[in-house]
């Protein structure tokens, strides 16, 4: 395990998202890294100390829920999190996530380890929100690379990544205006899964093949220590979509 549980305080964006094990939230809430959650749509503490928005990136912080993003160009921004983060056959973990591509520079990393420390990305391909995983020799024998189609561009979509160390299962959640698809997958070996030591980004130098830089809106992100059902996936969508308009 990468990453250390922490205490969580704050509202966690919304009332109803569920709390054994969220272990950070990213939502954009408080620029000025004032130590006082009180009101705060998610936990600001987290979101400030660990966030380095560089080369241009953005982090929008409003008096509305709506108005609390980062941007990224698509050309050169990134922003690093100081949080290393990996899993494998010994660790399970869940991802919640907003995200508005920009047509044109909607290609590329969302998240993932920066491009010199490659291990993992989930990275927009067309209208594909996929994760790639690499394994210790640089390969996919692993097989834990899929995806889910449907991103709508130039508009909020909802994406959500759940892996169960347990069975070597993996799901995959994508929500927008037109659409909610699931997706599952089962991992072949993720005993061999790359685990380098080192952060990953919101948007940034991620490396995935000959595409960098993707562009657009990150809303609120959330990691898990475990792998949420359905109905807790569900629980964060509809917990925090009005917020994105949805």
């Amino acid at each position: 395990m990468d990453f250390k549980p922490t205490s969580i305080m704050g509202t966690y964006g919304a009332p109803h998202i569920p709390q054994k094990d969220l272990t950070y939230i990213w939502d954009f809430s408080n620029p000025k890294c004032i130590n006082d959650i009180s009101g705060a749509y998610g936990n600001e503490l987290f979101t400030q100390t660990n966030l380095d928005p560089t080369n241009g990136a953005t982090i929008h912080s409003g008096s509305s829920a709506i108005n609390n993003y980062l941007e990224v160009d698509g050309n050169n921004d990134e922003c690093p999190t100081g949080i290393d983060v990996s899993w494998n056959n010994t660790n399970s973990v869940s991802w919640a996530f907003w995200f508005n591509p920009t047509t044109g520079v909607a290609t590329g990393g969302i998240l993932g380890k920066q491009d010199s420390q490659w291990e993992w990305s989930f990275w927009q391909s067309s209208n594909d929100l996929r994760l790639v995983y690499w394994n210790s020799s640089g390969g996919h024998t692993n097989g834990m690379d899929f995806g889910i189609d449907g991103i709508e561009n130039d508009e909020w979509n909802f994406g959500a990544y759940t892996w169960d160390h347990t069975t070597s299962g993996a799901k995959f959640y994508l929500y927008n205006s037109n659409q909610t698809n699931t997706q599952t997958h089962t991992a072949t070996n993720p005993s061999i899964n790359q685990n380098r030591s080192n952060q990953f980004c919101l948007g940034g130098a991620i490396y995935t093949w000959s595409d960098k830089y993707w562009g657009g809106d990150i809303g609120s992100v959330y990691l898990y220590e475990r792998t949420l059902n359905d109905s807790e996936i569900n629980r964060i969508y509809n917990g925090t979509k009005s917020k994105f308009g949805l």
